[in-house]
């Protein structure tokens, strides 16, 4: 979970239309690996604002602590320039930059294993590849679904999530549905993943054990339930 830090509020009410722009844009890139990569010219070309404006608003970003950034050098080449809109991450990655990796060069680095003679190393980096590919496709595909999408999805996750149990969809208990609604989302993505590898004819692995489980007779006793809340009342997990 993000660490909370300056009132959301207080950085955009600081900052000029074209900033807040910027700094939106970073905020959601961000959210994946703590930061974006993206260039002042790739972000001049999608906003629609002039080159030199963005690297002037970047800079009063910077400037006034809504952005921070980590400078990637091979000697005196830059390889990559990282911004960050979370400065507790800045922060912890700025104490092992000598260790980060550029984003590319683990791309670059998986498309030469694809040159490789070795065919176990080749299967490795396509899966990796594609991997990379689909996981963007889903976050593309949940950020722009619409209601109707997002309540079919829903019920097939919560039928999954029963499967898990019962061995079959029935109706959860008020303590799995409390369980349900934190793993909706992850449920939610896992058959979106499902649904789109099958599109494209990507071999991914059978998340939900679908096959074992289709003709196994359920074998979950009646103390599943106590098990979960005794759990829950040790740890506070679901609270």
């Amino acid at each position: 979970m993000r660490k909370k830090g300056k009132n959301i509020f207080q950085t955009l009410n600081n900052l000029s239309s074209d900033e807040i722009k910027i700094f939106m844009v970073l905020e959601r890139l961000s959210e994946k690996k703590g930061y974006s990569y993206i260039t002042p010219k790739s972000l001049s070309k999608n906003l629609n604002i002039e080159e030199k404006t963005v690297q002037s608003s970047i800079y009063n970003l910077i400037k006034k602590g809504a952005v921070f950034f980590i400078d990637l050098k091979d000697k005196d080449k830059l390889l990559e320039r990282r911004f960050y809109t979370d400065k507790f991450k800045f922060f912890n990655d700025s104490r092992k930059k000598d260790e980060l990796v550029p984003t590319m060069k683990e791309v670059n680095d998986l498309k030469q294993k694809l040159k490789s003679e070795d065919e176990a190393k080749k299967v490795e980096a396509e899966k990796k590849l594609k991997e990379i590919e689909l996981n963007g496709l889903v976050e593309e595909y949940w950020e722009n679904m619409d209601s109707i999408k997002y309540m079919e999805l829903y019920e097939k996750a919560e039928d999954k999530y029963s499967t898990s149990i019962y061995g079959e969809p029935k109706p959860l208990s008020d303590f799995q549905a409390q369980c349900f609604e934190k793993l909706a989302p992850i449920y939610m993505k896992m058959i979106i993943k499902e649904e789109l590898a099958k599109d494209l004819n990507y071999e991914i692995p059978d998340y939900f054990d679908t096959e074992k489980k289709t003709n196994a007779p359920s074998k979950v006793s009646n103390t599943f339930d106590e098990k979960l809340k005794k759990d829950s009342e040790e740890v506070e997990l679901y609270k």
